[in-house]
């Protein structure tokens, strides 16, 4: 009956909950911590129920998400997937992680970050399959997760 519904969608929820909990400590130190470790510390997770009319079920998605901005745009994609030869980011973007990672002087900077840029445009960026390799070594959680829902996950990478 319906109460048995409720009861069921809140272990669901309640599983689902454990794994997002477990799931993001594990991306936030897998993540690359950066400059202002933005991308790190905009990680959270969320659960999201859509009723599936055909089936007469309801479809459970756990998503980890990361929206750490930049100038307006999204940067998580381009640390994951990298960046393509071609095209020089504006070096002033750079300045904070040139000073940090490379210790210039002040005098320095804009020539370093410049310079930086150009080497990007030349090279691009290998990417940092993070992602993944957190997927890769969570299968125990997932698994006891799976076990204690006793259906199977199915698990995606998607990037915003």
């Amino acid at each position: 009956g319906p109460g048995r519904n409720a009861e069921r969608e809140q272990i669901i929820d309640g599983v689902l909950t454990r794994l997002g909990e477990a799931l993001t400590q594990r991306v936030m130190y897998a993540t690359p911590l950066g400059v202002t470790g933005s991308l790190r510390n905009t990680t959270y997770f969320r659960v999201n129920s859509t009723p599936d009319i055909v089936a007469g079920d309801t479809i459970y998605t756990l998503s980890i998400v990361q929206d750490a901005r930049h100038a307006g745009f999204m940067y998580r994609p381009i640390v994951v997937r990298g960046r393509r030869i071609g095209r020089r980011p504006p070096a002033k973007e750079l300045e904070a992680w040139v000073q940090l990672k490379w210790g210039v002087t002040d005098s320095e900077i804009k020539s370093a970050a410049y310079k930086l840029a150009g080497s990007i445009a030349a090279k691009g960026t290998n990417p940092n399959h993070y992602p993944r390799q957190v997927l890769d070594r969570s299968q125990d959680i997932l698994n006891e997760a799976a076990n204690h829902l006793g259906t199977e996950l199915v698990v995606h990478l998607t990037d915003i």
